[in-house]
């Protein structure tokens, strides 16, 4: 194989798709070059530590959450429209998936079509396609957006290369994002779809039968920093890391926490987002018993750091909706202990080795009540739990383990 392609949302560029930067230092040693294209660019620009990865300039100038530059840039192009008709239909066949409104689809696919002639129309893009040759792989980090493009591409060009996918949470549950539009062409379009879980290639092929031959579980993982240094104090700590945003519901957590009065607790979340100010907000009601620490967003590197040089009881995730969460991957490669919501494929990474999953209409009520159990376990039934936890990690989700073997899938892609 000569090149990869790989095409991002916004990697380098920004501190987010920490683990595409995880998976880069194995796609260099297993191909000539890899060459990395944005859909965008938010953010300062991460230092390239590749002689053989090339950074591609961005395929779009302008943020695509703008909607008016989008509309003003899907629209006055030359690119072909997309057939609406046909994606109706679709959309249609996936109604019991989506609790979505028709009119909420038709926006979707509208917004959708939009980006893609956006992309389809850049002058980026098009320098960027026309140098593939049949001999490379074309790899899209996420099933939407840009790969859109590239299967309309590659339904046109008979010498398009080998075409993937990984497939994660937002791009892949149409639950996420309330309707995804135009899968049928981009699953016809790829010669592999990888998800990150099994939970993933369960529900695709559930509704697309037809694409079951395709599918390959593939998981990310998290690097090895050690294990933390823990020792249990009366104080119970608790660790939690994402957005602070609807679908992670860290209002369910400070509702509960809320009505602890008889234990200390400490509370330290990493992660910024627009929901800041009306979580800090329930905490204002908090006890003395209980202190809360938001530190707001970290470079993936600073986050790893601190984790390790801090103690903590239990990692806690009360989302609505998640693939794999890498952020638990690295809680558990720490040895520390796991309590989240049975939702996506927090299954297949949370059980009894690694904690408690605990279901995703829980209250405040009772997530106060298990937490409340959790931290009165005895000293060796924590030990153990965290030495169970941390075992779990070196089986299943070690990225060296889990990016060698997917680099090993591609690269002998027939």
């Amino acid at each position: 194989m000569k090149t990869i392609f790989l095409f991002s949302d916004n990697y380098p560029y920004g501190s987010g798709e920490t683990f595409l930067a995880n998976e880069l230092p194995y796609l260099a040693q297993s191909v000539d070059y890899v060459r990395i294209t944005p859909m965008w660019a938010n953010g300062d620009k991460r230092q390239n530590a590749f002689a053989n990865v090339k950074i591609e300039e961005p395929i779009l100038g302008f943020n695509p959450k703008k909607k008016l530059r989008l509309f003003m840039s899907g629209v006055f192009n030359l690119s072909p429209f997309i057939s609406v008709i046909k994606e109706l239909r679709a959309a249609k066949a996936v109604k019991n998936h989506a609790n979505c409104s028709i009119r909420k689809k038709l926006w979707k696919i509208f917004t959708s079509i939009l980006l893609t002639r956006s992309i389809l129309a850049s002058k980026n893009f098009k320098k960027v396609v026309e140098s593939m040759t049949s001999e490379d792989l074309c790899y899209s980090y996420w099933g939407y957006n840009t790969a859109n493009a590239l299967a309309l591409m590659k339904k046109k060009n008979h010498a398009f290369p080998k075409s993937i996918s990984r497939f994660h949470n937002s791009d892949l549950y149409h639950e996420a994002k309330g309707y995804i539009p135009f899968r049928n062409q981009l699953f016809d379009a790829l010669d592999m779809i990888c998800t990150i879980s099994q939970h993933g290639a369960d529900y695709l092929t559930g509704i697309y039968p037809q694409i079951k031959n395709k599918i390959c579980v593939s998981r990310l993982g998290s690097g090895d920093h050690g294990i933390q240094s823990y020792s249990k104090t009366e104080e119970f700590r608790i660790l939690t890391c994402s957005n602070i945003v609807a679908i992670k519901r860290l209002d369910l957590l400070a509702n509960a926490l809320k009505q602890i009065t008889n234990k200390k607790i400490s509370w330290t979340h990493i992660g910024g987002g627009p929901l800041k100010k009306q979580v800090l907000e329930i905490t204002k009601s908090y006890g003395d018993n209980i202190t809360v620490d938001f530190k707001g967003v970290m470079q993936n590197s600073d986050l790893l750091e601190f984790i390790k040089n801090s103690s903590f009881d239990v990692f806690v995730n009360t989302s609505l909706s998640e693939g794999i969460p890498v952020s638990i991957m690295e809680a558990i490669s720490f040895g520390i202990p796991i309590i989240a919501t049975d939702v996506g494929g927090t299954s297949e990474i949370v059980n009894q080795n690694t904690g408690l999953l605990i279901s995703k209409d829980i209250t405040p009520e009772q997530l106060k009540d298990i937490i409340l159990d959790f931290s009165n376990l005895d000293d060796d039934k924590i030990q153990q739990l965290r030495t169970s936890t941390r075992e779990e990690w070196q089986a299943h989700w070690n990225m060296d383990v889990n990016y060698r073997k997917f680099m090993e899938t591609i690269t002998n892609l027939n």
